[in-house]
């Protein structure tokens, strides 16, 4: 079964995430967009503001990450 252009983002995502591959964000983000870390703050609107919330993955200790598209 070939994988949807979705579901190819969410294993990018979670590679990303699993490897702590921080940079490589860049490839998964538009030029323009709106990222909500959390729903009740303001969006993240530039790779920088992502890439500086993403630096929390760097402490965590995940071995195994399970993301389902619904």
């Amino acid at each position: 079964m070939q994988n949807s252009l979705i579901e190819k983002w969410f294993i990018e995502l979670k590679r990303i995430w699993l490897e702590k591959d921080i940079q490589a964000l860049s490839n998964l983000l538009a030029e323009s967009f709106e990222y909500y870390e959390d729903p009740f703050q303001k969006p993240l609107i530039n790779l920088v503001e992502v890439k500086n919330v993403w630096k929390e993955v760097d402490d965590q200790n995940i071995k195994e990450l399970h993301i389902e598209v619904l």
